[in-house]
Parts: structure tokens; C-alpha cells; sequence
């Protein structure tokens, strides 16, 4: 794992002229008063004219990663990126390969106190994008990704370009608060379907970093096809578990397409298993409760021969813990039969298993002025259940926390008072997950002030 420590007194990444100009001496270690510590933060008003200086910066960082898309546990160049940029900030602690490719970084404030961690995500996905986007992220975004066929459907490349901006405010903020700020670039938050067993959050808190800097919050945002500037969350359960499901079935003798009456037929076998399994989904019973598909398909084989192993990879997200358990037995049931019917052998794995979102409910309380200060109180909702699921969540059962559904589109929210993700997704031109997302760079600042305010906000004891 590699580590770079930064110079604390370091101040602008490009122009060597400091955001703020206040204060450049080094921290006093004398303890003040919290009326003291309570004067030095920032007002509102401070904190926009400081975004609106550096929003063109995270503009040109969001636009280099979204055009230099990398997927899960290959963000090579990505973290490259990130730890170039904190270590000119003057980040005073980076930790490079964390978990494989995470990078973790370390602003100290002026003295004791609470610890915010700030976390965004690195990675893209095997989606190629739309040529429909034109026009709707900015007028200087020119060009498509440089890789056809993976591109930021998920708005991760604003989360990266979010967190820079924060991280580099934050270093030159240092004087004026106490604790200090844990920024996490999270490698592999999609999950890899061939090697990882755990997901990529649960693989960060098994490395140990975090503990040791003892985040007494954990904050993210996550983009949402929603209207730009609008902001979204709820007490509790927000988002459902999730388990990744792979299913394979391997021959029990050579294959011959010759003698398809004696022959083992993998590629059979998994067809059968498939239909049966949506079959299964559509006599269910409770609906409302669970939801199960496969996206990926692999074979041993070739276009004019059987081939000896079929496997198949998929996720099942739920809100009831009984209805999965019932659901998984059945398709263990499923895939022995369809072995056993084409003279197969099969074999079923559930690994990364991400538990429920809760968010705190506490925090989420506390936040809620706090936000309303950065977007008004019309464009804050309450978000409904989603079946989509986040390994944020295990940060958030670690150390408590929020994640805000941040919204990145030029559309309109349905007027009933709170959000229904799912619904929106279906109904909205442009989800994640899909080659039509997009996200307008106008969304950068609301969600960098965002993020600022919560971390001031609980470094200053207002939040959590």
C-alpha cells in the first residue's frame, strides 16, 4: 500500500494563490474556547463565492474523467489523477491502494475534535454511451468517452470532481476548524463479478485505515435522474440489501452436439434455469419485497461445438430477509434440476452481499436546516424505499451517516412531496444504469456546497 504524506501548508493546486487569504501562519495547538471555534467557520455566503472560484476547476476534472472512464478495480489512471491533485492540494496524509485501487486522504484541522468522513466513488461501467447526451452535460463537453463501450452511467465522474473541490477548500480551511476530514475516492463500488467475494466497502474497513481515524460521521452523495439542484433522503431505510448471484454448470463428460440425446448440454441447462427463475419471479406473491436478474453471461465454448461450462452472474435486492432466503432456495432448487435434466453438474455462489441503507436518523434531522440553507426548502424531498442498494451502507452501520440523492437533470419532479426513485427511473428519459444517463455540470457546485456545509456542520457539532 502506498502512502504519500503532503506538506499541511501547502496552498493552490495550480496557480499557487490560495483560495483564502486569511491566516496563512501555522495552527496554533493552544486551546480556544467553542465560541471561538464556532466564529471561525464560514458563512454561507463565504462558502459560495468560494465555489463559484473553483467550480470551473471541478467542471474540467469531472470533464477529464468522464472522458478517461475506467471500470471496477481498474481505475488506474483515475486514482492517479486523485492523488496528483490531493498531494498538490496539500492533503497532509494519502494512502494509495487501499483495497486494491481506493485512495484515502487525511486534512487536519487546528486541534482535537470530530472526524467527517467524505466519501465518492471511482468507477465506470461497461455501458456505451448515447450520442443523445449532446448538449445536456455543457456546451465544452465536445467529446465522447475515449472507451466506446464504458462510460460514468452512474454520475461518479461528479462525485470524484466533487470531492477534489471540497478537498482542496478544506486544505486551506484547516485553520478554521478543529477534527478533521477523511476523504475516501472508493475503488470498485459496482462490484466485480469475477474475482472480489466482498464488496468493496466491507474490503475498505477490513484494510484498517478508516478505524484508525475513528470517522465519527460518514457523508455521500449520489446522483439521481432528478431536477439539477434538488436534494433527496429520508430517515432510516432508504435503499434495499443486495446479493450477487452466480449460477454454473459444468459437463459431466465431453460434450458432442453429434449425439445431443447422450450429450451434456450446459448451454440448455442455463436456459432452462433462466426461464424457470422468471417464471418463479412472476408467481411471486409479494413482489414489493424482493427483485432478481441476470446481466451477465459467459461460456466455454464456441460457435460450432458445445461447450463444457455455462455460467451466469446476477443480483437479487430485497427488503425482506425471510422472501430472499426463500427465494435463494429456490433457485439452488432450479439449477439442480436443470442440471439434472441435461446431464450437467451445477453449482451456486451468493458473495457480496451489501446490507439495507439506513440512514441515521438523527443526522438526518439535524441536516435537514442545514440543507435547506444551501437549496431552500422546495427543493429538498423526501425520497421513498428503492430497491437500489449501495455499499455506503456499510459505513454508515460502522459509523453512522446520511447519503443524499443529489439531482443532476434538466427535469421536473412529479408535485406530491416526496420521491419515488424507482418510479422516477422508470419514467425518466435519461436513469443511471443506462446508455441515456447524463448529468449537467451545474449540479458540481450545489453538490460541493452540500458537501461542505454537512462536514462543517458536524465538525462544528451542529450535525451528528
Amino acid at each position: 500500500m502506498g502512502t504519500l504524506r503532503a506538506d499541511s501548508n501547502y496552498s493552490d493546486c495550480s496557480d499557487g494563490n490560495g483560495i483564502f487569504t486569511s491566516s496563512s501562519h501555522p495552527p496554533s495547538s493552544e486551546k480556544k474556547p467553542d465560541s471561538y471555534w464556532q466564529a471561525m467557520f464560514a458563512s454561507d455566503g463565504e462558502i459560495s463565492k468560494l465555489l463559484s472560484q473553483i467550480t470551473p476547476k471541478m467542471i474540467k476534472w469531472r470533464h477529464y474523467f468522464y472522458q478517461h472512464p475506467e471500470l471496477s478495480n481498474n481505475e488506474d489512471k483515475t486514482a492517479a489523477y486523485v492523488l496528483h491533485r490531493l498531494s498538490d492540494f496539500g492533503v497532509d496524509e494519502i494512502k494509495s491502494d487501499v483495497a486494491g485501487n481506493s485512495v484515502v486522504g487525511i486534512i487536519n484541522g487546528c486541534g482535537e475534535g470530530k472526524a467527517i468522513l467524505l466519501r465518492a466513488e471511482m468507477d465506470a461501467l461497461p455501458i456505451r454511451q448515447s450520442h443523445a447526451w449532446k448538449g445536456r452535460y455543457s456546451k465544452k463537453m465536445s467529446l465522447l468517452p475515449h472507451s466506446p463501450d464504458i462510460s460514468h452511467a452512474s454520475g461518479h465522474d461528479c462525485h470524484i470532481a466533487i470531492l477534489l473541490g471540497v478537498a482542496k477548500i478544506l486544505c486551506e480551511f484547516r485553520d478554521r476548524f478543529r477534527g478533521k476530514v477523511i476523504l475516501l475516492f472508493q475503488a470498485g463500488s459496482e462490484g466485480d463479478y469475477l474475482k472480489k467475494k466482498l464488496n468493496s466497502a466491507r474490503q475498505i474497513l477490513l484494510d484498517g485505515i478508516l478505524q484508525i481515524n475513528a470517522p465519527t460521521m460518514a457523508f455521500s452523495l449520489k446522483s439521481a435522474p432528478a431536477p439539477t439542484g434538488t436534494l433527496s433522503c429520508r430517515k432510516g431505510l432508504q435503499f434495499a440489501a443486495s446479493t450477487r448471484v452466480n449460477v454454473a454448470f459444468d459437463a459431466t463428460m465431453n460434450t458432442n452436439m453429434f449425439e445431443p440425446e447422450r450429450t451434456p448440454d450446459p448451454v440448455t441447462a442455463l436456459a432452462s434455469f433462466l426461464t424457470q427463475v422468471e417464471q418463479l419471479k412472476k408467481r411471486s406473491t409479494n413482489k414489493d419485497s424482493f427483485l432478481a436478474y441476470f446481466g451477465h453471461f459467459w461460456d466455454r465454448g464456441r460457435f460450432n461445438l458445445l461447450p463444457t461450462k455455462t455460467a451466469a452472474w446476477g443480483k437479487i435486492h430485497y427488503f425482506d430477509v425471510d422472501e430472499f432466503n426463500c427465494f435463494k432456495t429456490e433457485l439452488e432448487r432450479i439449477a439442480e434440476e436443470s442440471a439434472n435434466a441435461f446431464r450437467c453438474e451445477s453449482k451456486v455462489v451468493f458473495d457480496q452481499h451489501i446490507p439495507e441503507l439506513k440512514n441515521t436518523s438523527n443526522i438526518v434531522e439535524e441536516a435537514y436546516p442545514v440543507l435547506v440553507d444551501v437549496v431552500g426548502e422546495n427543493n429538498i424531498f423526501e425520497s421513498m424505499p428503492s430497491f437500489k442498494s449501495d455499499d455506503f451502507s456499510e459505513l454508515i452501520n460502522e459509523f453512522g451517516g446520511v447519503e443524499i440523492l443529489l439531482g443532476v437533470q434538466d427535469c421536473e419532479y412529479p408535485k406530491n412531496g416526496s420521491v419515488d426513485l424507482d418510479r422516477l427511473a422508470l419514467s425518466a428519459s435519461s436513469p443511471t444504469h443506462t446508455p441515456h444517463f447524463y448529468a449537467q455540470d451545474e449540479a458540481l457546485e450545489v453538490g460541493a456546497k452540500v458537501c461542505l456545509r454537512m462536514a462543517l456542520a458536524h465538525l462544528s457539532g451542529e450535525v451528528g
